[in-house]
């Protein structure tokens, strides 16, 4: 099967056009993110037969939708189906060919729009009519997401987890030293253990994958509840240490965790009313439904992941813990993570056939 992709991110639709191609498929891709590097693709740019230009959100509006069509309705008609990752609005793009829409929700599905009710609700109205059509296939790749997109939209999406192959990397272990991610706060821990990533980069402030996985094990203190980085070490086999549950709620509240957690948070905007919304993280049972669906509190997921419950408690599972045998575990339990994630995405495409 030909499928057709225009995504804002590199990383997810990378992983999908990675298991697609693997399962004998074809999938195109038109970058729009200016991470495009990172996999090798030029960015593109998307004109319009009016000669504006898509160059990110904001696609819900009919006339863009029908400017796009009217540029592109022979061009991308050879499709058999779409895929839209980031931002979920995107998939409105391909109505006009009235073909299967495959969803790929990484992140609260109705952004760019949390500020604009109108063009929120118009997406909620477009899922809707193409999930009543038997045309949406609806996938999360986090259960924060698959919990959200049920919440405003009565859609149980299928959870089917990143693997991020794409790397083709391995750890390696040899430099005794840890990493710690970007954004992640580190409380001033001791130079000897720990190295910022940020330290890889070159000139161009850019490092590469093998280069991560020569160290001893990468600490993350997530500004968000999922991330592709967090994919792609996991499945890389790459010893990973984060805050317990406890310990990451005592971060956000002060602060230094989940900063990203929702658009509400990043645009400083009131919470909703409704305490029951999953934007209001001030409902202590909300956030504790975002830390119990996060991937890497997941065991279903992402078991032997070490968590510490102070930074002090930290330092010591980085002189203790014997790395090599973590990743030995991670390693075979990867296996079993390949074939699941495999087979989900196999159901989908047979659905679609």
């Amino acid at each position: 099967m030909k499928f057709f992709n225009i995504d804002c991110h590199a990383s997810v639709i990378a992983d999908i056009s990675n298991i697609f191609t693997t399962l004998g498929h074809e999938v195109d891709d038109w970058s729009l993110s200016g991470h495009s590097w990172v996999m090798g693709k030029p960015k593109n740019e998307i004109k319009l037969n009016d000669g504006s230009a898509i160059i990110g959100g904001g696609v819900c509006y009919q006339d863009v939708c029908d400017k796009f069509y009217d540029t592109y309705k022979t061009q991308l008609n050879k499709y058999d189906a779409f895929i839209c990752c980031y931002p979920v609005e995107f998939c409105m793009l391909y109505e006009k060919w009235n073909k299967p829409i495959i969803v790929v929700n990484c992140v609260r599905y109705e952004h760019p729009n949390t500020r604009n009710t109108t063009l929120w609700n118009r997406l909620n109205a477009f899922l809707l009519k193409w999930n009543d059509n038997g045309k949406l296939f609806y996938i999360a790749n986090n259960k924060g997401d698959q919990y959200y997109s049920n919440y405003f939209l009565g859609i149980t999406a299928e959870w089917i987890p990143n693997l991020c192959a794409y790397t083709n990397c391995s750890y390696v272990g040899h430099i005794n030293k840890y990493l710690l991610q970007e954004r992640s706060y580190s409380d001033n821990l001791s130079a000897e253990l720990v190295m910022s990533i940020s330290n890889l980069k070159d000139s161009n402030w850019r490092y590469i994958w093998k280069d991560v996985y020569d160290y001893k094990g990468i600490i993350h203190v997530p500004y968000h509840n999922g991330s592709m980085t967090i994919f792609e070490n996991y499945t890389a086999n790459m010893p990973m240490f984060m805050p317990s549950k406890n310990y990451g709620k005592k971060l956000f509240h002060e602060g230094k965790m989940f900063n990203d957690l929702t658009f509400y948070k990043i645009y400083n905007l009131p919470e909703p009313e409704n305490i029951d919304n999953p934007n209001s993280i001030r409902n202590e049972r909300i956030l504790n439904m975002w830390f119990d669906t996060c991937d890497f509190y997941d065991p279903e997921n992402m078991p032997h992941i070490v968590y510490f419950d102070s930074f002090v408690h930290l330092t010591s599972l980085l002189k203790e813990t014997d790395t090599f045998n973590i990743s030995a575990n991670m390693k075979e339990f990867n296996k079993y993570r390949k074939n699941m994630i495999y087979e989900k995405w196999k159901k989908i495409i047979d659905k679609i056939k």
